[in-house]
C-alpha cells in the first residue's frame, strides 16, 4: 500500500470510527453530536483474544511520560467493557451527564481520573494484559495483576492520592 492510499484510509478510518479504524489507528477518539470529546487513548491489544474473558490496564501518563495512575480491571465478556463502557462513562462525566439514571453520581475513581486526564491533555493508554483461561478464577488473576502493576503512590484500590497535584 502506498503512502497516499494509507493516508486516505487513515482519514476515512478517523471519520467513521469503525472497528477496523480502531485497529488501524490503535486509538479510540469518539466525539458526540453535541461536540463533547470523549475518551482518547492508545490501545495496545497485545496477543489477547478480545472476545474472551480478560484483564486490562488503564494507564494515565503526565506530559513528561511518567505514569501517574494505573487501574487494573477485569472483563468477563471480553474487550467491549474497556473499549466502549469507559468511553461512554468519561463522555458522560465530561458532558455533565449522569453515570446512570438510577445512579447519577456514582462515577468511579477511574472514570474521574480518565476525565481529568482528558481535560489536562495527558496521554492515556489501555493495555489488554492477558486472557483468563477456562478454570482460572478471574478475581484471583485480577488481584495478581493489581500487585504486578501497582504504583508506589497508589493504594490497593488503584487510587493515586497525588494525581490532582501533579
Amino acid at each position: 500500500m502506498g503512502l497516499r492510499n494509507f493516508l486516505q484510509l487513515l482519514c476515512w478510518a478517523m471519520r467513521y470510527q469503525t472497528d477496523t479504524a480502531r485497529l488501524l489507528l490503535g486509538a479510540v477518539m469518539p466525539t458526540t453530536d453535541d461536540g463533547i470529546a470523549g475518551l482518547r487513548f492508545d490501545f495496545e491489544p497485545a496477543a489477547v483474544d478480545q472476545s474472551k474473558p480478560l484483564i486490562y490496564l488503564w494507564e494515565i501518563l503526565d506530559l513528561t511520560g511518567v505514569v501517574q495512575y494505573r487501574y487494573v480491571g477485569k472483563a468477563s465478556a471480553g474487550a467491549e467493557r474497556p473499549l466502549r463502557h469507559y468511553v461512554r462513562n468519561v463522555r458522560n462525566l465530561l458532558g455533565g451527564k449522569p453515570y446512570r439514571r438510577g445512579k447519577p453520581d456514582r462515577f468511579r475513581t477511574v472514570h474521574i481520573r480518565l476525565a481529568d486526564a482528558m481535560r489536562r491533555g495527558w496521554p492515556v493508554r489501555l493495555r489488554l494484559l492477558r486472557n483468563v483461561r477456562d478454570g482460572e478464577d478471574i478475581n484471583s488473576i485480577e488481584r495478581v495483576c493489581h500487585q504486578q502493576h501497582a504504583l508506589d503512590n497508589m493504594d490497593r484500590r488503584g487510587r493515586n492520592w497525588d494525581f490532582h497535584n501533579a
